[in-house]
């Protein structure tokens, strides 16, 4: 009985000790994993602000060479009232001009901006990747473990269960040892000695039937 306690013991702290290394190893994945998308989010709105300061930067260009133009062509008009038709056809260059230059100039932002996103999303996919790749690992490795753990438990109780077979069989031996012994020193008859040695084996080895 106090046998079947202690392995009954070993037994729960070994399934106790699988389920604590398999629990520390779910929290290990989900921290990584949460880590991961942390990090993607922030690359991804550092580029979305990078973005942005862009667009604002080049749309501020864009209203200056807008009001430098009209400035200038306000001028013309005010210096040159007699050549109306020309001041007027040079502001018109000098505006499409400015257009032009800020066309390009929206256009380089908006390419920056883009090649500034498609970056985030490349290092947030690798990243991702990465992550995906160490938590297939450490599950793995869990169960690996796990069933590492398994199988030491299995190959304890079998060698306890062998153990305890060769216990049995040595004490039956040693009490048959000892009842042939009394019964070649104590002077019985035959009969009666053989009959005490029948009923003491069949009480050792009862039959089934």
């Amino acid at each position: 009985m106090k046998t079947r306690d202690l392995h009954s013991m070993n037994g729960s702290a070994v399934a106790d000790k699988a389920k604590s290394t398999a629990q520390a190893t779910a929290n290990g994945l989900q921290d990584t994993v949460a880590t991961g998308w942390a990090k993607t989010q922030e690359v991804v709105q550092a580029g979305m602000d990078a973005a942005q300061e862009a667009w604002e930067e080049n749309m501020k260009r864009a209203s200056k060479n807008l009001k430098r133009a009209q400035k200038q062509a306000q001028k013309g008009v005010k210096q040159a009232q007699g050549t109306l038709q020309d001041t007027v056809q040079t502001t018109q260059k000098k505006m499409q001009k400015g257009v032009k230059q800020t066309q390009g100039t929206v256009q380089t932002g908006l390419s920056t901006t883009q090649a500034a996103v498609l970056a985030g999303l490349d290092l947030a996919q690798n990243m991702l990747e990465r992550n995906a790749k160490k938590a297939g690992k450490n599950l793995k490795q869990a169960q690996k473990s796990l069933k590492e753990t398994r199988d030491s438990l299995s190959d304890q109780l079998e060698r306890r269960a062998r153990k305890r077979q060769r216990a049995k069989t040595m004490f039956r031996l040693g009490l048959l040892t000892g009842l042939v012994l009394v019964f070649l020193f104590a002077p019985k008859p035959g009969a009666e000695m053989r009959r005490q040695v029948v009923q003491f084996w069949q009480g050792l080895f009862p039959s089934n039937s």
